[in-house]
C-alpha cells in the first residue's frame, strides 16, 4: 500500500494544483502587455449571429411578401436546411 494515495487526498492535491493554474492564468493577463478586449465578437457564437441577422433585417426596407421572388426565397430556404 506504500506508494499509493487515497482517493480524498489526490482530489485535494488536484483541486490545489487546478487552483494553482488558474492563479498562474491570471498572472500571466497581467504579465502580457497586449490586454484581450471585455468583448470579442465571434461570429460562430448563435447569440452573436441572431443579433447580426437581426440588426440587418430592421435596417431593410419593409416589402410586401408578393414583391418578394419566389424562386430565390425558396432557393435561400434550401441553402439552410
Amino acid at each position: 500500500m506504500s506508494g499509493e494515495i487515497s482517493a480524498w487526498k489526490r482530489r485535494k492535491i488536484q483541486i490545489g494544483v487546478e487552483s494553482s493554474i488558474r492563479d498562474l492564468h491570471e498572472f500571466l493577463r497581467t504579465l502580457d502587455p497586449i490586454k484581450l478586449p471585455e468583448l470579442v465578437y465571434n461570429p460562430t457564437d448563435p447569440d452573436t449571429f441572431a443579433e447580426a441577422i437581426g440588426n440587418k433585417l430592421m435596417v431593410q426596407d419593409e416589402r410586401p411578401l408578393a414583391e418578394l421572388d419566389t424562386l430565390r426565397f425558396y432557393c435561400s430556404y434550401l441553402m439552410m436546411t
